[in-house]
């Protein structure tokens, strides 16, 4: 039978869960200061998508920010510039939302000129 009870009245559980973690990461298209960053986006219930980055395989992980909630799944990309040449860096990218975040992205390097 229907509830005559209005919604906003009744107490509701939400059940979601973590975000996916983005996939598919590469870096392309190096210049002297620049390198893009490209990755696929496998869900609609982050919050935010995290990107980290590292100078060398061997480097530490730092924090560059976040892409916010990107309006639909699939391919995008980001331009990394204010780089310094003949250096490697890393990119590893992980989605979240307020149940936690997803596990992290595959990691790519690429190397400026």
């Amino acid at each position: 039978s229907w509830s005559t009870t209005v919604p906003g009245t009744q107490s509701w559980t939400y059940i979601g869960q973590a975000p996916e973690a983005p996939s598919n990461v590469s870096v392309t298209n190096p210049t002297v200061t620049s390198l893009r960053v490209n990755f696929t986006d496998n869900t609609y219930d982050e919050t935010n998508i995290l990107i980290e980055r590292k100078t060398s395989v061997g480097g530490s992980w730092i924090s560059l920010g976040g892409f916010g909630i990107l309006n639909k799944t699939g391919n995008w990309y980001w331009n990394n510039t204010g780089l310094s040449s003949k250096t490697t860096y890393c990119y590893r990218l992980k989605a979240v939302n307020a149940i936690g975040g997803s596990a992290y992205s595959n990691e790519s390097c690429g190397t400026t000129l």
